[in-house]
């Protein structure tokens, strides 16, 4: 049975597959078309007369004073209801579809001539019916029939998320794309290896203001500097880094020197002006069963420790001594991480973050049904239960540690603090809605199309749109991934149904991929893609979707608000505080916008260049603010140009104290 349900997820996702979004028929021009739009909840369902009573909560659109309406539902020939709320074409029952506390969106007074001035529209949950007034009383109203397959790829997601975008469409600030315009140039082959590659990283190991690439495997680690625009020339030999073999690789300055060190699996090689030698300071324990390993500020002092994922060992944890150096301390115990609760002797990747927002470093451990564990101000972690039902077992073996490599990201909102999660044949986002998890995914429209054998979620900006999108990788040789595009408003729709193999390079995207990391390589102001294929092979893509962005005449709403887009180019320094550093960038009134975290896309033993690309759609003077890890914080009033990238400097202050290393 699950063999069969795998053959139909993968022909359900093909190219041929139905496309789910309708570009004629999306909430915008659907709002038109009514004099009245208001949001509620569900507040009484009463069996017996067939009633509903709603809460008012929100007037978006019109003039409405009443507090509370009612819908009644007429009985329908049970031959034609369908019980399951479904809708299929049948009549669905409203009043069994519906529950207490559940949100609602009302469409009121229709302006077309063609139907009833009563005739509206009701929204909840996923699905659409059809209302009318009782005479002109607004907070009467009977409900006629559910719309079902009418529409279909209208809008299929959380009830208030719609109220918000209909909120941000009367003031013209609604973006919901329903075409994807994600474009990347064809790959560039930088290496290729005998087997399968695992991390790879963006660094400027030279410090000459470009990014190099760096690609590690089984069967060795290679060095490519950037020694032209756009010129990759191999260079591990004479950065003294041939031999070396590693699963997983990750990049930061240890001693806040200006020059970037690197973690190779369990092996830290500092940079001595240039040429790479193997350090004593962390013990040859740290080399022992490494899945992955990565820089992590996991006490909030600023300096970049070592956080380890062992086969069958859970997580180990080196604190770096900070300004005094010497040996980096062995910490697993000391932070709480040797216990059963926080996943001791289990197999997974490891996700860092920051869950609550205290500007401490959190993880989420990707074994068994998954461990959140939460930073304490005193730097040890406590795990918190976890809510949502998760699963990281594979299905051709049930082999731990082949999937759950994620991120922590803003998916629900530009601003909320959520956690996007692979598993072996489904998505799982997890948004932090006042300190409970809540599994959104099934709001968001495409994110129920996946692939089989998934492995790892990179999420970040790929449109350069202001959202976040979602690139899954797969395990096979010859297995495809996909990628989600962020529409807004907890949507997301799957960019090969509608651009086939047009917005990404065929090749990079039908092969699995074990590694990938982005940074910005060229400087144009949009992310770049590196791939470490399972085919061996080194891909760089670099990203070509600026190149369509020029103003054109009686352009689509789309494409203006993508010409005006200004994106804010922020690089930062080898330094201290550097991984972890929280970027945020807010309005006058100080409303944040955005934000994004540098360091956190792990993945599977990857690492990210140290920058941040931000697009803002409605460009405006905003103030951009970095706060280190260890909390030294400075900011900058940045006036953000139609369709041009800022690019801000910005220097940790030269007086900035921090605490001593706990």
């Amino acid at each position: 049975m699950r063999k069969l349900a795998l053959i139909l997820l993968i022909a359900a996702i093909s190219p041929a597959a139905f496309a789910l979004v309708n570009p004629a028929l999306q909430p915008n021009e659907i709002g038109q078309r009514y004099k009245t739009i208001v949001a509620g909840m569900i507040i009484k369902i009463d069996d017996t007369t067939r009633t509903i009573t709603l809460k008012v909560d929100q007037l978006i659109m019109g003039d409405y004073k009443a507090a509370e309406l009612t819908v009644q539902i007429p009985k329908k020939d049970p031959a034609a209801v369908d019980p399951s709320g479904g809708g299929g074409g049948k009549a669905t029952d409203l009043l069994a579809a519906v529950s207490e506390g559940e949100a609602v969106v009302l469409y009121l007074s229709s302006k077309s001539r063609s139907k009833q001035k009563g005739e509206g529209l009701l929204y909840h949950g996923r699905e659409w019916h059809e209302i009318e007034a009782e005479g002109t009383d607004q907070a009467k109203l009977t409900w006629k029939s559910a719309l079902g397959d009418r529409m279909w790829g209208t809008f299929n997601g959380d009830a208030g998320q719609l109220a918000r975008m209909m909120a941000d469409s009367l003031r013209k600030q609604a973006f919901f794309p329903s075409v994807p315009f994600t474009r990347f140039s064809p790959e560039r082959i930088i290496g290729t290896w005998e087997g399968p590659l695992r991390g790879v990283a963006f660094a400027d190991l030279d410090g000459d203001g470009k990014l190099d690439l760096i690609a590690t495997s089984e069967l060795g680690c290679r060095v490519y500097l950037q020694t032209g625009a756009l010129e990759f020339t191999d260079r591990t030999e004479p950065l003294g880094l041939s031999g070396l073999k590693a699963r997983s690789i990750s990049v930061a300055s240890v001693d806040g020197n200006g020059r970037e060190d690197l973690l190779l699996g369990g092996r830290l090689l500092v940079n001595n002006n240039g040429r790479f030698t193997e350090s004593d300071r962390l013990p040859v324990e740290a080399q022992k069963a490494v899945k992955i390993s990565a820089f992590i500020d996991l006490n909030a002092d600023g300096w970049p420790d070592v956080l380890v994922s062992r086969e069958a060992g859970g997580l180990a944890a080196w604190l770096n001594p900070g300004a005094k150096g010497g040996p980096f301390i062995e910490a697993t115990a000391r932070l709480g991480l040797d216990k059963p609760q926080a996943g001791a002797g289990k197999t997974g990747f490891v996700i860092p973050g920051d869950w609550n927002g205290d500007g401490r470093t959190d993880l989420f451990y990707a074994a068994d049904k998954g461990y959140l564990l939460i930073q304490n101000p005193k730097g040890g972690f406590e795990p918190e239960k976890v809510t949502v039902d998760l699963s990281f077992r594979v299905s051709e073996n049930d082999d731990p540690g082949l999937t759950g490599a994620g991120c922590f990201a803003p998916l629900w909102t530009e601003t909320s603090t959520d956690l996007a999660l692979p598993g072996d044949t489904g998505l799982t986002l997890i948004n932090n809605r006042d300190g409970k998890q809540v599994d959104v995914a099934g709001a968001g429209n495409e994110v129920h199309l996946t692939r089989s054998g998934q492995l790892a979620t990179l999420v970040e900006d790929l449109n350069m749109d202001g959202y976040m999108d979602l690139f899954t990788m797969t395990r096979g040789k010859q297995s495809r991934n996909i990628l989600h595009t962020n529409r807004g408003y907890g949507s997301y729709m799957v960019d090969d149904l509608y651009n086939k193999d047009e917005f990404f390079p065929a090749e990079s995207y039908n092969t699995g991929q074990w590694g990938a990391a982005v940074g910005d390589v060229n400087g144009d102001g949009a992310v770049d893609l590196l791939l470490g294929g399972m085919d061996g092979k080194l891909r760089l893509l670099l990203n070509d979707t600026l190149s369509t962005r020029a103003p054109k005449e009686n352009a689509l709403y789309r494409d203006q608000v993508l010409s005006q887009t200004a994106i804010v180019a922020l690089d930062l320094p080898p330094e201290r505080g550097v991984v972890g550093a929280r970027v945020e960038v807010a309005g006058t009134v100080g409303k944040l916008i955005a934000w994004r975290r540098i360091g956190d896309a792990v993945l599977t033993g990857c690492s990210g260049a140290h920058q941040t690309r931000i697009a803002i759609r409605q460009p405006q003077a905003v103030k951009v603010t970095i706060r280190w890890s260890d909390g030294v914080t400075a900011a900058k009033d940045v006036i953000l140009e139609l369709g041009k990238v800022a690019k801000v400097s910005m220097p940790r202050p030269a007086s900035a104290t921090a605490p001593s290393p706990k």
